[in-house]
C-alpha cells in the first residue's frame, strides 16, 4: 500500500492512467483493511507524539512555536482496533536560534 502512494510521473497520459488505477487500487486495499478493523493513524495534531510517531527526520526552524512539530509525514502509521502495528514515520521541526546558527556556521 505504501508504495501505491508513491509519486507517479503524471506528465504523460499513460502516467495519469496508471496514477488513477494505482488511486483506485489503493482506495480498495484501505476498504479491506478497514473491514478489519486495521486503518491508517490519525493522530489529529501536528504536535509530535512520540507515543504514535517515529522521528526520522529533522527540520530546522527559526520560529520557536514551531519547535517539535511534524513538518510532514512521510509513512502513515498503522491501527488496529486502539492498538499501534506501525508508527507514523514524520519529520519533526526543531527551533535554532539565529545566534547558534550563527555560531555553527562560523564554527
Amino acid at each position: 500500500m505504501d508504495n501505491m502512494s508513491r509519486e507517479i510521473d503524471t506528465d504523460s497520459e499513460i502516467g495519469r492512467t496508471f496514477a488513477l488505477l494505482l488511486e483506485t487500487l489503493k482506495d480498495e486495499v484501505l476498504e479491506i483493511l478497514y473491514r478489519r478493523e486495521i486503518q491508517l493513524m490519525r493522530t489529529g495534531s501536528d504536535a509530535f507524539d512520540p507515543r504514535v510517531q517515529h522521528a526520522i527526520g529533522v527540520e530546522h526552524t527559526d520560529d520557536p512555536a514551531d519547535n517539535n512539530r511534524v513538518a510532514r509525514v512521510v509513512r502513515h502509521g498503522i491501527l488496529y482496533r486502539d492498538t499501534v502495528l506501525r508508527p507514523e514515520e514524520v519529520i519533526v521541526k526543531r527551533y535554532r536560534s539565529a545566534s547558534s546558527t550563527s555560531l555553527v556556521e562560523r564554527g
